[in-house]
């Protein structure tokens, strides 16, 4: 098997392997407990740990779904403030522009929520999650550092070069303190999007805290 071949497969494992969350995050478990204990190097660990939840194709800048599925069930998903986003009228740049155009748009979008979380909250104090398509996952502390990362990554989108020439970026958001919230928050954004009936890829930026204290829309 050449080098070109052992890629192919590793690539086709990683990918089952992702669609298995449950199993990966329990064996990850397994492997961490290993190399706690001094029976596996950390360093071969981390490397599979890169290769296995990191998102390929906003080139490893974030973690892909089994990554979220493994960090909801550590502590450290307990607490703080989850943020949903979901890409405005993805669907229309598929069928439009066709599926490179797609890739496209959401490798910009992953590189204008990775700078913005890494500007204004910190790549310590954020984890960051592409899920599939179009829809990410940013939990941070609070909900001070979730609305500064709205406004940051509005700031970037706005910036960013239309698909097509015409086809703006834009995202809803949705703020809670539970994933369950933050959907629900999502859901809010997107009605308000709808409600202002733009044309595809004219859309604006819309979000939603259901944060207690903070319920509304975020400017």
């Amino acid at each position: 098997m050449n080098a070109f071949e052992l890629a192919q497969k590793i690539g086709s494992l990683a990918e089952a392997l992702e669609k298995s969350a449950p199993e990966v995050a329990e064996a990850m478990r397994h492997m961490r407990a290993a190399a706690k204990a001094g029976a596996i190097d950390p360093k071969h660990l981390d490397t599979i740990r890169r290769g296995l939840f990191t998102d390929r194709l906003t080139g490893h800048t974030m973690g892909n779904q089994a990554a979220y599925e493994d960090f909801m069930n550590s502590s450290a998903s307990k607490s703080g403030v989850h943020v949903h986003m979901d890409g405005n009228d993805f669907g229309a740049i598929n069928k439009i522009y066709g599926m490179p155009q797609g890739d496209a748009a959401i490798k910009q979008f992953g590189q204008a929520i990775r700078e913005a979380a890494d500007e204004s909250v910190g790549q310590k104090k954020s984890k960051l999650f592409r899920r599939g398509g179009d829809e990410f996952n940013l939990h941070v502390p609070d909900h001070e550092s979730a609305v500064r990362f709205a406004r940051v990554v509005r700031q970037k989108l706005n910036n960013t070069v239309p698909i097509g020439g015409t086809h703006k970026l834009s995202m809803s958001i949705g703020i809670g303190h539970s994933p369950a919230h933050a959907e629900q928050a999502l859901i809010h954004a997107k009605g308000d999007k709808k409600a202002q009936n733009y044309t595809p890829g004219q859309a604006g930026f819309h979000a939603h805290s259901l944060v207690p204290g903070n319920e509304g829309e975020n400017p």
